[in-house]
């Protein structure tokens, strides 16, 4: 049995288009994975905005309607991902572009009012405060490392717990 559940729907600054997520829900193969779709706002047949096999989801247009953001699962974690958007078609113009790297992942885009900036949400750990300027650290390079140590001890502690089962 196969299913879809639509996700919230996003129309675009000049009312011409609504954007959302579906995600096709499989119950026999336990998979599920979203894709973005796209309907004109007078009613006409929805479609897939691309044919990628990623997961993607969270759609925002740009203020002005000729850009698109969502969240894509084309890398692990989940990044932030843009492309331009043809208001006239409904499609996308050129091939979408990752516009975060971040160890952590980001997620939950949106655009600022004049359409210049990004705002995302990315798990960062605590004590990975800004390095001092001319260090040729980031931030992320903390995060990154706290992730990999963190996965160490998880890989280590689950070692641990398997050895433990075999002596019993």
């Amino acid at each position: 049995m196969k299913l879809k559940r639509v996700g919230a729907p996003i129309p675009s600054p000049d009312g011409k288009w609504v954007l959302f997520d579906a995600v096709d829900v499989d119950l026999e193969a336990n998979t599920k994975i979203s894709h973005l779709w796209i309907v004109p706002a007078n009613g006409a047949e929805s479609r897939r905005l691309s044919e990628t096999p990623n997961h993607e989801e969270r759609p925002r247009f740009s203020p002005d309607g000729k850009r698109l953001i969502w969240t894509s699962k084309a890398t692990d974690p989940s990044q932030i991902w843009m492309c331009d958007f043809d208001t006239e078609s409904g499609a996308l113009k050129g091939k979408p572009h990752q516009v975060t790297n971040i160890s952590t992942g980001a997620d939950g885009a949106i655009w600022s009012l004049d359409g210049k900036n990004i705002v995302f949400v990315s798990a960062v750990y605590a004590n990975c405060n800004p390095p001092p300027p001319g260090s040729g650290m980031t931030s992320d390079d903390c995060n990154k490392r706290r992730d990999e140590e963190l996965s160490k001890s998880k890989n280590l502690h689950e070692t641990s717990l398997s050895a433990l089962e075999c002596v019993h």
